[in-house]
């Protein structure tokens, strides 16, 4: 099962322009099985091993040596980790994964064990004592018979009387959810142990934003860890050998580990929209008609006054025309007369 978690692990980081003689893989591998990893230049080459700390220990009990035997290049030496090389550390207490896939993985045995155990009990549903030779035979005998699909047939009270049954089942028969559970439970912590997130809630309901994401925070401290450690050792192997090294989170951990953008709050200004030419023509064409509309209304009652009044005129003036006229008549009526 170790390697299995290690499948998935070493993908982890990203390495760009390491040198031919160190594969990517084979430099994760020691830094995640070993906690540490040495780079040394050996016959005009740089190798990446392992080895044992040894020499003198400095004022903070860390070692200055390392013992390296590598067969391959028939290489025995002691090297001083400060002047020889470069010393790569996958984590500050240099302890790699070993420790926390172990752990995790000796959990997930037992209680995949335990669940199987538990499978082969559900399979008794009852127990059966026997209280003589006879009786036992006879009762294994008739369950033959039914595990092979007969019919089984009891001929005497005796073998009544010399059997009993005890039920098997227990109280507590959710014992397998139980490990499932447990099961779940295990992996979803060695996963987030591993930076990756995985849920452990045992909810059977429906899981709210705050629940999903609460454990967004323990999933990076040990794995920013491990990238500060690979960032400080490719900058020194970079200074003393002239390389161009980068490392960078890796697969799914790229994508878990981005750092969100800063956002810039900017004050909220108002936009005032420039109301269209269309609008305005409208509103001022009705107001013109408006305005016109009102003008011929004044218009035609002034001129209905004015024919009003004309026509008074008019009238009086045809009166007193005829009135003189009658009065004329008179007038040389009387004198005709006379």
């Amino acid at each position: 099962m170790n390697r299995y978690i290690y499948a998935k692990t070493l993908s982890m980081f990203d390495y760009e322009g390491l040198p031919e003689t160190i594969p990517e893989i084979e430099l994760e591998k020691q830094l995640q099985k070993t906690g540490s990893a040495f780079i040394t230049e050996v016959n005009g080459e740089l190798y990446s091993f392992t080895g044992t700390p040894s020499g003198e220990l400095d004022v903070y009990g860390n070692y200055s040596k390392i013992r390296i035997d590598n067969t391959a290049l028939k290489l025995h030496k002691e090297f001083d980790t400060e002047h020889d090389g470069i010393l790569f550390s996958n984590d500050d207490e240099n302890l790699g994964l070993n420790q926390v896939v172990n752990r995790y993985n000796s959990l997930l045995l037992e209680n995949e064990i335990t669940m199987f155990l538990d499978s082969y009990n559900t399979r008794i549903q009852s127990l059966i004592s026997a209280g003589d030779d006879t009786t036992k035979e006879s009762a294994e005998q008739y369950l033959k018979k039914v595990v092979d699909g007969e019919l089984g047939v009891i001929g005497e009270n005796r073998l009544f009387e010399g059997i009993k049954t005890h039920n098997a089942k227990v109280q507590g028969q959710g014992s397998v959810v139980q490990l499932i559970e447990l099961n779940q439970y295990i992996k979803a912590n060695l996963l987030n142990e591993l930076g990756l997130n995985a849920n452990y809630n045992m909810k059977r309901e429906r899981l709210n934003t705050s629940e999903v994401t609460m454990n967004d925070d323990l999933l990076r401290p040990f794995v920013d860890n491990m990238l500060t450690c690979r960032e400080k050792a490719v900058a020194l192997l970079n200074e003393k050998y002239d390389l161009n090294v980068t490392v960078q989170f890796g697969s799914i951990w790229a994508s878990q580990n981005v750092e969100p953008e800063s956002e810039v709050i900017e004050p909220e200004s108002e936009v005032v929209e420039p109301e269209s030419e269309s609008d305005d023509s409208t509103d001022t064409e009705i107001l013109v008609i408006n305005v016109n509309t009102k003008d011929v209304e004044i218009n035609s009652d002034e001129e209905s006054d004015e024919e009003s009044d004309e026509e008074s005129d008019e009238e009086t003036d045809e009166e007193s025309d005829e009135e003189t006229d009658e009065e004329d008549l008179d007038d040389e009526e009387q004198n005709e007369v006379q």
